[in-house]
């Protein structure tokens, strides 16, 4: 081997063991902090001796060396192919990762799968409901939005087409947010699907709030979003009896958890006027019969545990929780 090609390869594994890539199943960042040093001498011609220190776990130590002697043999068939390009995973670590990380069962690949299942199974239970006095069963829901999508179908909307609509945070807007889903609508905030359409399609623009540069339109897919909620809802434990308060504005990503992680379980999502809310949350609270909050801790402070006895859990988030308000 030229003294050219022996120059490379070394470089190429100390980027590896720097951060740049991950071996033995281990994510880059971890590894750097696992592997003291990684020493790799040629000992003869086409011969060499790997050297390891750190605190990895015999059979994690064991994958390292032979996904480093995996790169050696790489390098020297052909010194311009890059390691991320390598398969370097030798059977016994495949085995071994497949029992540490076994397969998932495939959750709804649509954002709006699990709504159409609760339609259809518990179609007179509550979906929505505003107000101490208007209330929009999950039949009801899913009949309104099917007329909103055949309406924007037939103005030949599709997938392919972004859309924007305004909103007043109100029942007419979540119908609004399911059938653009049913009729295959990409929009901002939110897209649509119909049977046939794939998971890694477009669910939803989110747009960053532009405090560091410019706002950024974010694609969500409903593969991710739809595992994402899954994983909410089994994370929450979450209920068909629950009654969450719609607190958050539709254009922050809090609103997709709140909207499809009740109305996934065939739980009621509740709303009201966002003025009537910061005026007097507690009314709100107690007249729609609020079991869930999921609020910022500045909105929190506008409660007392002994006025809102219904409620039975509040998760806080978007700032900072202050000490004195987690020992209330």
């Amino acid at each position: 081997m030229s003294k050219g090609r022996c120059g490379t390869w070394p470089n190429m594994l100390n980027k590896a063991f720097a951060g740049h890539y991950g071996l033995g199943g281990i994510p880059p960042t971890s590894l750097k902090s696992l592997v003291n040093f990684l020493v790799v001498n040629q000992a003869a011609q086409g011969h060499f001796v790997v050297g390891l220190s750190g605190t990895l776990d015999p059979i994690r130590t064991e994958f390292v060396v032979h996904e480093v002697a995996s790169v050696i043999e790489g390098i020297l068939e052909d010194s311009t192919k890059r390691i991320a390009d390598m398969d370097i995973i030798t059977p016994s670590e495949r085995s071994q990762l497949s029992i540490l990380c076994p397969p998932v069962d495939n959750h709804p690949a649509l954002l709006h799968s699990k709504i159409e299942e609760a339609s259809a199974s518990c179609p007179d239970r509550t979906a929505i409901q505003y107000g101490p006095s208007v209330t929009c069963t999950y039949g009801q829901l899913n009949r309104r939005a099917n007329q909103v999508a055949q309406f924007l179908r037939s103005k030949g909307l599709d997938k392919n087409l972004r859309g924007i609509f305004d909103t007043q945070s109100c029942t007419a807007d979540v119908i609004d947010v399911y059938a653009i889903k049913s009729a295959q609508l990409d929009s901002a905030p939110l897209y649509a699907a119909k049977v046939g359409l794939e998971a890694d399609c477009l669910a939803y623009c989110i747009y960053t709030s532009g405090s560091t540069g410019l706002p950024k339109g974010v694609p969500v897919s409903h593969e991710a979003i739809s595992a994402g909620i899954d994983s909410i809802i089994e994370a929450e434990s979450v209920e068909p009896g629950w009654r969450l308060l719609q607190f958050s504005n539709f254009f922050f990503d809090v609103s997709v958890s709140d909207i499809f992680r009740m109305l996934s379980v065939g739980a009621t999502l509740c709303m009201a006027p966002i003025e009537v809310m910061l005026s007097d949350l507690t009314r709100v609270i107690n007249d729609i019969g609020v079991t869930q909050l999921f609020i910022t801790p500045t909105a929190t402070k506008l409660l007392r545990p002994d006025e809102v006895p219904d409620v039975e859990g509040i998760y806080l988030a978007g700032k900072l929780v202050p000490e004195d308000l987690a020992e209330t």
